[in-house]
């Protein structure tokens, strides 16, 4: 009686292990899994274009015969020539001028005001009413091109198309402006750069020519003006001359001789001032002393002279007197007469005394009014005079400073004419010997050849463009490509360790021999079992084996690999001295009695339903210390059987025998008996096959693993070839290389 299996819970995992190394492009220096980036590095690039090579070749190759029929093509359809002439600028500072020794000289323009007139000038050339003066005009050769033919009498269009096509470039660090034309007709061409130029350059000369005819009548008009206020200036001089040399004769004699009749006037103006107060003071006093009734001296004198006098009379009579008195006798008539004239004048005397002494008070007091006055109108006169000096002396310095202002003018305008002279020799000098700011350099040439199309460049271009497509098409091929082929792609899914890489057999020379299971034993030397001995180094660094004894080989879809992997795997830890037993848990394509060469009557289903059958179950493999245990006959309810306690007390039987039990399985994502099974082992390791599987599908795998709760412990990428860009081209002849030194 058959009864169901009682079901258990799932094994719990264990916590998570260290994240392992993933080997890198080269198989050499490796990096971790979460440091591995999603972009592609120079490795992937090259792997890129070696997988694609002939698509970019050919790309190249068909760009290239291609590029050459156009070049034709467009040598008889639209061809074009250029004409290219040069032109030499200069700006308006080196214009010649005249120094002050009436020499010529040009100024040293720096390099800034040359490129600003470069760019000035190529503005004018490309400047539309430039271009169209010179179409406007129906006798301009222009016109009669075929060119301008094509264009009828749309002039302004004729204009668009030249100011489009006409070219003007300054070259660096010169003086020159390259003009260029391109057109269909190399005649055309030369005919529209020349009359270009020609007309530029006849511009430049004439605007030159104008600019210095106005600024020379501008220069006429100044030096007119300047020799009309020399004029004035020297007459306004020659009459202060005439002034100064009429009153004063020269300057300086002038100035002396006035100091000195200044001088003269002051000695003058002082001594009639003294004799001024002298006399009034003499008046003042006389007139004091009579007014207090005193005999001032003037009036005792003139009474004493008076009375000297009438008294010298009276002597005089009496001296004639006496001797009239000898003579005649004292009764002669003369006697009487005489001695009566005496008596009169005594009585005279004494009757006029008072009345003289008023008369005469009078006439002195009118003495001294008089001379008061005079020497007071001698004050007056020498003021006067004094003045006059002053005014003479003043009027002279200020004729002197007129004069010398006056003559500073005059050198000021003598200067300014003689510049504005000197500007009217330059002027004169310039349009002699200079034709304007541009002159020609280099005229155009007749195009021989054309500049369009040229086959270097249509054939760069189109090689170009072809190896642009051919590697667009190539990386496009790339992104599209969701296969699992190297670590960045498994990095891509994230979250997922890489324990190893195998190459595929068919790139390894010493594994042909040998069974690909079992590579690892019958091919030691291979660079296959090489891969796999690094895989289990890994595995044992990544999770500690003495508590990981029950693993789990699966994969994301059938041809993975599972088998050999898990082959190789038991077989590399128990020749590592390790007690495995290797078990075959896909009950629908078994494939290790195969391997083994060992019979499939029975085995795991048997003894997950009796613990008894184990020992006669399990057969020793022709590795040392390898057994397996195939799949025995597929049970109807193998779901079931792997979901219950049978399971855990298989694998408790089992590990107090063996060191591993290692399950080989189906797809994960594919067979129920694989999501059973991956929750109740210690860990998971699942197999990806390069090319044969896409990302989508390894992180379908991945997530499913985490919803079980499975303890995923990496990826091993399978059967990665070596052609193409592959990884293990370099590494497997430098290990192969390396081996046999």
């Amino acid at each position: 009686m058959t009864t169901l299996p009682q079901h258990t819970p799932m094994r719990l995992p264990r916590p998570n292990p260290s994240h392992l190394a993933i080997p890198s492009a080269n198989g050499h220096a490796p990096v971790s899994a979460h440091q591995t980036g999603s972009g592609m590095t120079g490795a992937d690039i090259w792997r890129v274009i070696r997988a694609n090579l002939w698509l970019i070749v050919g790309f190249v190759a068909g760009a290239a015969v291609g590029g050459y029929f156009l070049n034709m093509w467009l040598a008889a359809k639209f061809p074009r020539y250029t004409s290219t002439a040069t032109i030499r600028v200069q700006v308006p500072s080196e214009l010649p001028t005249v120094g002050a020794e009436s020499r010529l000289l040009v100024a040293d323009p720096s390099p800034q005001s040359i490129e600003l007139e470069q760019q000035t000038q190529a503005a004018s050339l490309k400047s539309k009413y430039f271009l169209g003066s010179l179409l406007d005009s129906k006798d301009s050769p222009i016109r009669k091109t075929h060119w301008f033919q094509e264009f009828g009498n749309r002039v302004e269009d004729a204009k668009d198309d030249l100011q489009k096509k006409l070219e003007v470039t300054p070259l660096l660090n010169t003086r020159l402006l390259e003009i260029s034309m391109s057109a269909g007709n190399p005649n055309d061409a030369l005919v529209i750069v020349r009359e270009i130029v020609q007309r530029h350059i006849e511009d430049r000369r004439q605007n030159l020519q104008n600019l210095l005819l106005a600024k020379s009548y501008q220069v006429d008009s100044l030096i007119q003006s300047y020799q009309s206020q020399l004029a004035d200036l020297n007459g306004r001089i020659s009459n202060f001359d005439q002034q100064i040399a009429k009153n004063l004769g020269t300057s300086e004699q002038g100035n002396s001789g006035l100091a000195m009749e200044m001088n003269t006037l002051v000695a003058q103006k002082a001594l009639t001032m003294r004799d001024f107060i002298e006399a009034k003071s003499k008046h003042d006093a006389f007139v004091a002393e009579v007014k207090k009734g005193l005999t001032p001296v003037e009036l005792s004198a003139a009474l004493g002279q008076q009375q000297n006098q009438s008294q010298a009379q009276i002597t005089q009579l009496q001296v004639a007197l006496e001797g009239m008195k000898s003579r005649y006798g004292e009764n002669s008539l003369e006697y009487r007469q005489i001695k009566s004239e005496i008596g009169a004048l005594q009585a005279q005397s004494e009757d006029s005394e008072s009345k003289n002494r008023e008369n005469m008070i009078a006439a002195i007091e009118h003495d001294l009014q008089a001379k008061c006055d005079a020497a007071k109108e001698g004050m007056d006169i020498a003021n006067r005079d004094l003045e006059t000096v002053k005014g003479q002396l003043q009027d002279l310095a200020a004729s002197k400073a007129q004069r010398e202002s006056l003559l500073v003018q005059q050198k000021t305008t003598m200067e300014n004419l003689n510049k504005e002279q000197q500007e009217q020799d330059s002027l004169k000098l310039t349009l002699q010997a200079h034709n304007g700011t541009a002159e020609m350099n280099m005229p155009a040439d007749l195009p021989e050849n054309p500049s369009f199309p040229k086959l270097a460049i249509t054939l760069s271009l189109s090689i170009a463009l072809g190896l642009i497509a051919a590697l667009s098409i190539a990386f496009l091929r790339e992104l599209m490509d969701t296969s699992v082929r190297s670590p960045r792609d498994i990095a891509k899914v994230g979250q997922l360790n890489l324990l190893g890489m195998i190459p595929h057999e068919a790139d390894d020379p010493e594994s042909a021999q040998a069974r690909l299971p079992l590579a690892i034993y019958e091919a030691p030397h291979s660079i296959i079992a090489e891969q796999f001995r690094q895989v289990r180094t890994r595995l044992q660094h990544s999770a500690s084996l003495d508590t990981v004894r029950s693993l789990l080989v699966t994969g994301t879809a059938p041809a993975d690999g599972k088998t050999t992997v898990a082959c190789n795997l038991a077989a590399g830890l128990a020749l590592n001295g390790r007690r495995i037993l290797l078990v075959d848990a896909n009950f629908r394509r078994p494939m290790v009695h195969s391997v083994f060469n060992v019979p499939n009557d029975a085995g795991f289903g048997d003894v997950l339903n009796s613990l008894d059958l184990f020992d006669q179950a399990v057969r020793e493999s022709e590795v040392p210390n390898l057994s397996v245990l195939p799949s025995g006959a597929k049970p109807s309810n193998s779901t079931e059987l792997l979901e219950s306690q049978l399971l855990v007390d298989f694998i408790e039987r089992a590990l107090e025998e063996y060191d591993h039990v290692i399950f080989d399985s189906g797809p994960l994502l594919i067979v129920s008996e694989t999501a059973a099974l991956a929750p109740r082992v210690d860990g998971v390791v699942s197999v990806v096959r390069a090319r044969g599987n896409s990302r989508g599908m390894l992180q379908r795998l991945r997530d499913q693993l985490r919803q079980l709760k499975a303890e995923h412990l990496g990826v091993i990428l399978n059967a990665v070839r070596s052609q193409s860009g592959g990884y293990y081209a370099p590494m497997i002849k430098t290990y192969y290389a390396y081996q046999n030194h």
